[in-house]
């Protein structure tokens, strides 16, 4: 690595982290992210922070169900040692400023692991190695008091992780007296187990031991430190033994911690509004106002026009400004704004895009909740036009955000409805530098029913607005400023009108520019080697792309832009660290990782901690960079670390992503089999599509299922049951359900929680195959069951009530085809009954539900009632509206 050194400190990469606020990494205050710092000292610990890593992943879906992403922070990861003891001061002194700006950042979240060693004490050397300037005064007051106390980084951390000032959420584990040995031979077989695949010479084993055992000074301060936290932090102190017993223990810290914080579960529309709110947040970080832009689509709203078109060149802030509205309006109660954002692909896929939107409507509105949404392009298209035209009426107005259409590999645009219904409005964003595509959209901009926004280069004024108000007063030195105003002002490119291109070439300059080189640094971005103005994006983009690979070297830049660039769901700085390591041999350890991350880190996205490319430029750049050899082996690396990692919603859908774009279809089916993917994904569309496709695909006589049945470890059988009747094993799913509700009625017995599911089960298959009276009785049945063992209250009850009035509809929906409308009627009441009980119970719930039942109730009470039933009939109508309403 030390021509990584020497390149970094040529091109002064200090820059990089010395320049930036700190305050602008903060988290929003609305966010529910908990990122943890985690501190330690690094020879006796590495088990006992894997073990907290893995219990936080643990956690994850209870999390999921408040709405909260959880993540870990550890700056040892890739350390050789605790630090660096053999005279780096440059990397040391980084160290501290890493670790401080770290914990504050992640604050108030905070956990500290301490062994039977107090760590690497820094030195006066290793402050004084860096610009002291590069601190806050607060950071370098603890650091500089640590120092002359001869405290370890380790005892340094603590002291800033209960700061009060940052209102810490702490979480301290100590290690048990007994638990470490002391003698070399022990220490010798552990350190071999943990380095197997690169062995120690007995030297370095020697040596590794010597600084284990530390000084009896250091004896002596660890000692002090474990007693100060017991005392002073019994609360949030705990003592373990091994690490199974820490994590289970920290597992429960943390859900107590969550439900502490977030007491009640979300339901799907408001776990998917406080994503949104994140993702349109972060969008926003570097947002300068365009009044005129947010008034157009103010005025938009309040007319009559179906479609607002937002029509201008890639990266002159057409999402952005979009995003800013939309985040204006999330909390509105009068209208719901849905947006859906193009993932930064440079071919985005409109099955995925159209399955987005009708998730969330069927989600949002009771009549689409039963409906069944295809996988077929035709399909989806129609569903999706149909949905679109039975909301006209409908309580509150909907707008869709479609952004960059124009991305979606779709030629015509003919999915989308030229007429809406009147509380259904449209706002589209495309590019205008793509003809072919705004040839296909012309019918839907001519006429009344369409507003086109042109979204205009920035003006004189917004150009040094965007340099003064979001780049002026986070980097740079006072006497730099006005030279920096005029001379990026002064560029003879129109380029720089692009609020995109503006805000790269910003980071740019203020990365690697110094005050006597600025117009050097300048030309070498906004002129190609023969002087001619680069004209387009993409050129920019290769020669910053150059610039890294100049520093860092071809190959680590080539796999760390290819890992983010194919990674669908975003990638964590440790998950690359690993993959690094792993699949290619290159140990980085974590500050060298964020300092090469920082140098990329404007043109990406972050959401909880996982990076992701901001804009389609940097991608179509990435691939004139990368062949697609290159490309599809960089997928295949990210299987094989995912498959191999615990199974989260997240690794699951991302082989599950990477397959399919692989067109591996033996892998995706060897994958979708096993009851470890199944287990963590079963609740989730993307598995559902994933396996309807497969069997649509290949036709593999729905084997999969077959295997998942078989295995004994799939912990919702019912979830498989459910798969078979939707894909068509109808005499399967009744053989498995009989089987498992005759296993839960011997292991359980017949009044137990398990058995009633399994008979829930059985109704269900009763019902998909149209064997309606056979799943009433069977439903019946269940809720007696419910109802006398557990009481009225017992929400299962309800669920079952609900499952029930379905039934009952969907049997009615049956005969109405047969014109039995005097049964017809009979099934609806019954429903209608079973609702206005549920009704009773959760008014919030389902008191759509009623209203819709009862709007159909009339339809058919027209046909067949009497005089006086459909009066009664439609005052109830009437009632419920006015009590609830």
């Amino acid at each position: 690595m030390k021509t990584f050194e020497k390149m970094k400190e040529i091109y002064n990469l200090n820059q990089i982290l010395n320049k930036v606020n700190p305050e602008d990494e903060l988290r929003d205050p609305n966010s529910r992210e908990m990122v943890f710092f985690l501190s330690s000292t690094f020879e006796d610990l590495e088990a006992e922070r894997n073990a907290i890593k893995e219990g936080i992943l643990s956690v994850e879906t209870f999390a999921e169900k408040r709405g909260v992403t959880l993540n870990v922070v550890d700056l040892r990861l890739g350390v050789n040692a605790d630090f660096d003891q053999e005279g780096n001061q440059i990397k040391n002194g980084k160290v501290i400023k890493a670790c401080l700006e770290s914990i504050e950042t992640c604050a108030p979240y905070f956990i500290g692991l301490l062994g039977n060693r107090y760590g690497w004490c820094p030195t006066e050397e290793d402050l004084s190695a860096i610009d002291e300037n590069t601190f806050s005064p607060f950071h370098k007051a603890i650091v500089q008091k640590s120092i002359s106390e001869r405290k370890s980084i380790t005892e340094i951390e603590f002291m800033l992780g209960v700061d009060k000032r940052l209102n810490p959420h702490v979480l301290f584990y100590l290690t048990d007296d007994q638990r470490y040995p002391v003698d070399l031979e022990t220490f010798r077989y552990e350190l071999l187990e943990r380095t197997i695949d690169q062995p120690l010479s007995q030297q370095e084993i020697e040596q590794k031991y010597k600084n284990y055992l530390e000084s009896p000074q250091q004896k002596v301060l660890q000692e002090s430190l474990r007693n100060k936290i017991h005392k002073k932090y019994e609360a949030c102190c705990r003592v373990f033994k091994d690490t199974e017993a820490l994590k289970n223990q920290l597992i429960d810290d943390i859900k107590k911690m969550i439900e502490e914080k977030y007491p009640h579960e979300l339901d799907l529309l408001e776990c998917h509004k406080i994503m949104t709110q994140g993702y349109l947040s972060k969008q926003l970080k570097s947002y300068i106002p365009r009044r005129a832009l947010e008034m157009q689509l103010n005025e938009f709203y309040e007319s009559v026009k179906s479609y607002a078109i937002a029509i201008g060149a890639s990266g002159m802030g057409k999402s952005s400004v979009l995003a800013k509205w939309h985040y204006d309006l999330l909390n509105s109660d009068e209208v719901d704004v849905l947006g859906y954002y193009v993932e930064k692909n440079a071919s985005a896929n409109l099955e995925k895009y159209i399955t987005k939107i009708l998730i969330d409507l069927q989600h949002r509105y009771i009549r689409f909740s039963s409906e069944k949404i295809p996988y077929e392009r035709a399909e989806l298209i129609g569903t999706f036009k149909n949905w679109l035209s039975r909301l006209e009426g409908g309580d509150m107005d909907l707008v869709l955000i479609l952004d960059g259409i124009n991305q979606l590999d779709d030629t015509n645009f003919n999915w989308l409805p030229e007429r809406l219904p009147s509380n259904v409005q449209i706002i589209i964003s495309i590019a205008s530098d793509n003809n072919d595509k705004m040839d296909k959209l012309q019918r839907l901009m001519i006429g009344e029913q369409s507003l086109i926004i042109d979204v205009y280069p920035m003006t004189l004024e917004e150009q040094e607005a965007l340099i003064k108000e979001t780049f002026m007063k986070k980097y740079g030195k006072p006497h730099i400023r006005e030279e920096m105003l005029s001379s990026v002002l002064s560029v003879d490119n129109q380029l720089k009108s692009n609020p995109l291109f503006l805000s790269y070439l910003l980071h740019e300059l203020v990365t690697y520019s110094k005050h006597d080189n600025l117009m050097s640094v300048i030309n070498d971005y906004t002129k190609d080697s023969k002087g001619s103005t680069v004209i387009n994006i993409e050129d920019f983009m290769i020669a910053v792309f150059n610039k890294r690979i100049e520093i860092y070297g071809k190959q680590l830049i080539q796999i760390v832009i290819g890992l983010i660039y194919v990674s669908e769901y975003g990638i964590t700085m440790v998950e690359l660290m690993s993959i690094l390591k792993q699949q290619f041999n290159i140990t980085l350890d974590v500050i060298d990782m964020d300092l090469l991350l920082g140098s990329i880190r404007h043109f990406m996205i972050e959401d909880n901690g996982r990076y992701k490319w901001r804009h389609a430029y940097t991608l179509r750049t990435i691939e004139t960079i990368l062949s697609e050899k290159e490309i599809n082996n960089l997928k295949r690396q990210i299987i094989l670390f995912f498959i191999d990692q615990p199974k989260t919603n997240r690794s699951v859908k991302e082989v599950i992503y990477q397959y399919n774009t692989l067109k591996d279809d033996l892998g995706l089916k060897s994958l979708l089999s096993r009851a470890d993917v199944f287990n963590v994904s079963c609740k989730e569309q993307y598995y559902e599509m994933s396996l309807g496709l497969m069997m649509k695909k290949n036709r593999w006589d729905k084997d999969i299922l077959r295997a998942l049945s078989e295995q004994e470890n799939v912990t919702d059988v019912v979830r498989v049951i459910r798969y078979m009747n939707q894909f068509g094993l109808l005499n399967e799913a009744s053989d498995l359900s009989k089987t498992y509700e005759e296993l839960c009625a011997k292991n359980y017995g017949d009044q137990s929680k398990e058995d009633l599911v399994a008979l829930s089960a059985e109704a269900y298959v009763f019902e998909k195959k149209g064997q309606y009276d056979e799943a009433i009785a069977l439903y019946e049945k269940v809720a007696e069951k419910e109802k006398s063992t557990y009481g009225e209250d017992y929400p299962s009850l309800w669920t079952t009530w609900h499952n029930l009035a379905v039934c009952h509809h969907s049997n009615s929906q049956y005969l109405s085809q047969s014109e039995d409308f005097s049964n017809e009627l009979k099934h609806r009441l019954e429903s209608l009954k079973i609702y206005k009980n549920l009704l009773i119970k959760q008014p919030e719930k389902f008191l759509k539900n009623y209203k819709f039942l009862l709007e159909l109730l009339i339809s058919v009470a027209e046909k067949v009632a009497t005089k006086a039933e459909f009066d009664f009939i439609e005052n109830e109508y009437v009632a419920i509206l006015n009590e609830y309403e």
